[in-house]
């Protein structure tokens, strides 16, 4: 375990540490307060605790990294206000939520419901990616995409294969933004990067994990009136700079988030969130072309215009305009 530390194989989150503790009592006080009140017992006491946990929280999200060092048994009961999905980087567990029982390690992941109980065990070479959403921001985004408000509570299956197929994908994304926020404090900051990357995420998790409204999200598109595209365009061009999310151009055109996906499609050929990069890209470039060259004026615009990761920013700009950001500042 003490290699896990060293710079060419860092642990999540670290430059975000929350604590570390040999203490039960401090541990399940600290961790508590980014998750909530539960038991924690240590299953073999010859074996001591040493426990630590890094933190990140974004809006409705919050990454986290928890290693407790020895087997643990965790009782949070019910959670009520958040969901969680817990992946195992090493180690395995026992995860129990209402009825329902999944068997975690890497490559099997588990994704709670905050109205079922939750209990777990874990055994001591568990190292855990735990990402808590709000369940009013999971509800929110479901509702969007349906269009309509929740006729019943959203309940997930518990178990979650993230080794194949779409769950892998979605859990690459997810691992890739808890190495962002590590390394990029924009994320953590600009509103036009937090909204639409928690949009991204939960939207992500309702499309790939399994529950009793999979069937639905999964089913036909809904038609839109006329001119809804165009409600969300002129939007979009009226002040691409604002941190839109495709949730609240759905909203603002009275559409479900779904429908007004599958007209963007049809009628454009893009998503809402290509046609939103490509307006701030168009933004950006018209900046470039008017500003003295100097070394942070690249950067600027593509901040200014809502680009957090400067790196996929530059990648985006080369393949729409067929030159470099600073290509384009020199003419």
């Amino acid at each position: 375990m003490a290699s896990t530390d060293t710079p060419v194989n860092r642990l999540p989150l670290d430059r975000h540490p929350l604590f570390r503790s040999s203490d039960v009592d401090e541990t399940r006080e600290t961790m508590a307060r980014v998750l909530c009140d539960h038991r924690l017992e240590v299953v073999d006491t010859r074996k001591p605790l040493d426990a630590r946990m890094h933190s990140c929280r974004l809006n409705a999200v919050s990454l986290n990294y928890v290693h407790y060092g020895t087997e643990v048994e965790v009782t949070p009961g019910k959670t009520e206000s958040f969901h969680v999905v817990q992946a195992h980087l090493d180690g395995n567990g026992v995860v129990r939520c209402g009825k329902r029982e999944a068997y975690t390690e890497p490559g099997h992941a588990a994704v709670t419901t905050p109205t079922a109980p939750l209990r777990m065990r874990l055994s001591g070479t568990s190292r855990l990616l735990v990402v808590r959403f709000e369940r009013t921001a999971v509800e929110a985004v479901l509702a969007r995409h349906l269009g309509h408000p929740l006729r019943r509570p959203l309940e997930f299956e518990l178990g979650m294969n993230v080794g194949v197929g779409r769950p892998a994908h979605w859990f690459s994304s997810l691992e890739a933004e808890i190495t962002r926020a590590n390394l990029d404090d924009t994320l953590l900051s600009d509103p036009r990067v937090v909204a639409p990357l928690e949009e991204q995420l939960i939207t992500g998790l309702l499309l790939v994990q399994d529950s009793n409204y999979r069937a639905v999200l999964d089913g036909k598109v809904p038609s839109v009136p006329g001119g809804t595209v165009r409600t969300a365009v002129d939007l979009i061009e009226a002040a691409p700079d604002l941190p839109h999310t495709v949730g609240d151009l759905a909203a603002a055109a009275g559409v479900g988030i779904r429908a007004l996906q599958g007209a963007f499609r049809r009628q454009l050929g893009v998503t809402p969130t290509q046609y939103l990069r490509d307006a701030r890209l168009r933004r950006v470039r018209d900046e470039l072309l008017a500003a003295e060259p100097d070394a942070g004026a690249v950067s600027r615009a593509a901040r200014r215009w809502g680009f957090g990761h400067l790196g996929r920013f530059s990648g985006w700009y080369r393949h729409r305009f067929g030159e470099n950001p600073a290509q384009t500042l020199r003419q």
